[in-house]
């Protein structure tokens, strides 16, 4: 079986864009920029956008999303990738959703 963490945001987005779900990934969720906007692929092919990493994160965490379920591209996917700040943002506010704090 393959492990399924191991797969890069831009090709699990782009399964998810061809309507693909393999198993194991359904609560992978993968976030990209597009422009201005931030775009969280989750399963089921919903799909959140927002251009402020904190707001997007709130969405995320609305949706059940926890840090671990986030991945996406590294610097090396070119202008689909997050940058590191947003990445942080949200992966910070989503952590600290999960201890509870606000």
């Amino acid at each position: 079986m393959m492990d399924v963490s191991l797969i890069p945001a831009q090709e699990l987005a782009f399964m998810r864009s061809l309507g693909f779900e393999p198993p194991g990934l359904e609560s992978l969720v993968a976030i990209t920029q597009d422009g201005d906007c931030l775009i969280a692929r989750l399963s089921g092919g919903r799909v959140l956008r927002h251009n402020d990493a904190a707001s997007l994160a709130d969405l995320l965490r609305a949706e059940g999303v926890t840090a671990e379920d986030v991945r996406s591209p590294d610097w090396r996917a070119g202008e689909i990738a997050v940058s590191n700040g947003e990445r942080i943002a949200i992966l910070f506010r989503l952590r600290q959703a999960g201890r509870g704090s606000s």
